[in-house]
């Protein structure tokens, strides 16, 4: 019998441990990444519930999100509707040719 996938955490994960945030709570860590990083498209793993892609998104940044968890991103794109959030189970490859993101 297969499951579902449900990533590490359901609905009230999420609502225990991140719904208090919003997008700015990534902001620094976004700094970080771009004084780091060569310009170029960013992909979260384990995007969760689409915060840092939607930080990136609101500075203009191409960003896509992946997420294990059906149940978070359901919630992402409830709140944000337009976010590049997916599900995607880690252990299969990724939809991004080689060379094609930065971070």
């Amino acid at each position: 019998m297969t499951l579902p996938m449900k990533g590490i955490g359901d609905r009230r994960y999420y609502e225990k441990w991140y719904t208090d945030r919003d997008w700015r709570f990534y902001a620094p860590l976004l700094g970080r990444v771009m004084a780091v990083a060569s310009p170029g498209p960013i992909v979260d793993l384990g995007a969760g519930l689409g915060y840092f892609v939607e930080a990136a998104s609101r500075w203009g940044l191409d960003c896509a999100g992946l997420e294990g968890s059906a149940d978070a991103v359901e919630m992402a794109l409830q709140r944000a509707p337009g976010l590049r959030l997916t599900c995607h189970d880690i252990e299969s490859p990724l939809a991004f040719g080689d060379d094609s993101v930065s971070v």
